[in-house]
């Protein structure tokens, strides 16, 4: 609205600026002093009300950002507290899905009921049986993946390498070896014959072992 320096009632005046009127002879004139001071007032009152309203709203996004950062922090916490959850539980699936089967074979190629434990607790530390594209496999001892069954390791490898822990092996009877005594020489299957190594196959050749077809 435009400033007009004479009228004769302030109504038609803008209620910020009328106190800079002064009234003479039944009129309002403008005094330029007052106007100035008015609005110099008015001014200040905004400015005021600006730096205000920053405050205000600085405090508001302050307070949005911590309540912000807190509920980011507790989303985190909630998903790594998720996936450690998670984690642990494909290790004790995967766990199971190992050692449970290695534990029935166990039992099952003649390891002894109160050897049982420990002979687990070995495997287990050296981890010699493992899981490949969901299949259970066996390892040497450097670690190596082994093209041998889990059957066959327990019937022949195992039994050789931890004598201590198995029953007397059926396949190769209770007679004596030849010589004093008077009993036949032992026997083995064809099968368990071809899962020894070289050294082994020749050591039994040696002592006379007689190798039985299936």
């Amino acid at each position: 609205m435009a400033i007009e320096f004479e009228v004769i009632e302030l109504d038609k005046v803008e209620e910020e600026i009328r106190s800079a009127y002064v009234e003479k002879e039944g009129k309002f004139i403008l005094d330029p002093e007052k106007y100035y001071e008015v609005r110099a007032q008015g001014l200040l009152k905004k400015n005021r009300e600006l730096i205000e309203d920053k405050k205000r709203l600085t405090e508001e996004k302050n307070t949005l950002d911590k309540k912000t950062r807190s509920a980011d922090s507790d989303l985190e916490k909630q998903l790594t507290e998720r996936d450690a959850r998670i984690a642990e539980l494909e290790r004790s699936n995967r766990e199971h899905a190992i050692w449970s089967p290695v534990r029935g074979l166990a039992a099952k190629s003649g390891v002894m009921g109160d050897r049982l434990e420990a002979v687990m607790t070995l495997l287990r530390a050296e981890q010699r049986f493992d899981l490949e594209e969901g299949k259970l496999v066996y390892k040497d001892k450097n670690g190596y993946v082994t093209g041998i069954k889990p059957e066959r390791a327990f019937e022949v490898y195992l039994r050789e390498e931890l004598p201590w822990a198995f029953e007397a092996s059926k396949a190769a009877g209770s007679g004596a070896q030849n010589g004093k005594g008077g009993a036949g020489p032992r026997t083995i299957s064809r099968d368990t014959f071809e899962g020894w190594s070289q050294t082994q196959r020749d050591k039994a050749i040696a002592e006379g072992v007689r190798v039985l077809d299936n």
